[in-house]
Protein backbone atom coordinates (compact mmCIF):
# COMPACT_ATOMS: atom_id res chain seq x y z
CA UNK A 1 0.00 0.00 0.00
CA UNK A 2 1.27 3.46 -0.87
CA UNK A 3 1.01 6.36 1.51
CA UNK A 4 2.26 9.88 1.05
CA UNK A 5 4.31 11.96 3.43
CA UNK A 6 3.90 15.70 3.52
CA UNK A 7 6.81 18.00 4.31
CA UNK A 8 6.72 21.74 4.69
CA UNK A 9 10.14 23.30 4.13
CA UNK A 10 11.23 26.76 5.19
CA UNK A 11 13.90 27.55 2.62
CA UNK A 12 16.64 30.18 2.82
CA UNK A 13 16.79 32.86 0.11
CA UNK A 14 20.26 31.66 -0.93
CA UNK A 15 18.83 28.33 -2.21
CA UNK A 16 16.97 28.24 -5.54
CA UNK A 17 13.41 26.88 -5.29
CA UNK A 18 14.06 23.65 -7.22
CA UNK A 19 17.13 22.94 -5.06
CA UNK A 20 15.53 23.38 -1.64
CA UNK A 21 15.06 20.05 0.10
CA UNK A 22 15.14 18.54 3.60
CA UNK A 23 18.96 18.77 3.68
CA UNK A 24 19.28 22.52 3.19
CA UNK A 25 16.01 23.92 4.54
CA UNK A 26 16.13 26.21 7.56
CA UNK A 27 13.27 24.24 9.10
CA UNK A 28 11.46 21.04 8.13
CA UNK A 29 7.97 20.26 9.40
CA UNK A 30 6.75 16.70 8.86
CA UNK A 31 3.04 16.51 8.24
CA UNK A 32 0.70 13.57 8.53
CA UNK A 33 0.67 10.44 6.40
CA UNK A 34 -1.98 10.86 3.76
CA UNK A 35 -3.65 8.53 1.28
CA UNK A 36 -3.42 10.39 -2.04
CA UNK A 37 -2.24 13.48 -3.90
CA UNK A 38 -5.50 15.38 -3.42
CA UNK A 39 -5.21 15.05 0.35
CA UNK A 40 -1.66 16.36 0.07
CA UNK A 41 -3.00 19.65 -1.24
CA UNK A 42 -5.64 19.94 1.46
CA UNK A 43 -3.32 18.96 4.31
CA UNK A 44 -0.64 21.39 3.11
CA UNK A 45 -3.12 24.27 3.26
CA UNK A 46 -3.90 23.41 6.89
CA UNK A 47 -0.19 23.21 7.71
CA UNK A 48 0.53 26.54 6.02
CA UNK A 49 -2.16 28.22 8.09
CA UNK A 50 -0.59 26.92 11.31
CA UNK A 51 3.07 27.72 10.60
CA UNK A 52 5.32 30.68 11.16
CA UNK A 53 5.43 33.12 8.29
CA UNK A 54 8.69 33.36 6.33
CA UNK A 55 10.88 36.39 6.92
CA UNK A 56 14.09 37.90 5.54
CA UNK A 57 13.58 36.44 2.08
CA UNK A 58 12.82 32.90 3.27
CA UNK A 59 10.08 31.04 1.44
CA UNK A 60 7.91 27.97 2.00
CA UNK A 61 7.99 24.88 -0.15
CA UNK A 62 5.57 21.95 0.04
CA UNK A 63 6.85 18.48 -0.75
CA UNK A 64 4.61 15.45 -0.97
CA UNK A 65 6.33 12.13 -1.58
CA UNK A 66 5.36 8.49 -1.76
CA UNK A 67 6.38 6.05 0.91
CA UNK A 68 5.90 2.31 0.53
CA UNK A 69 4.63 0.44 3.54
Amino acid sequence: MNVFLLYLLLCPPSVERPDCDTRNAVQVVLGPEIANEAQCGLASQEMLAATVKPRNGEYLKIVCGRRRR
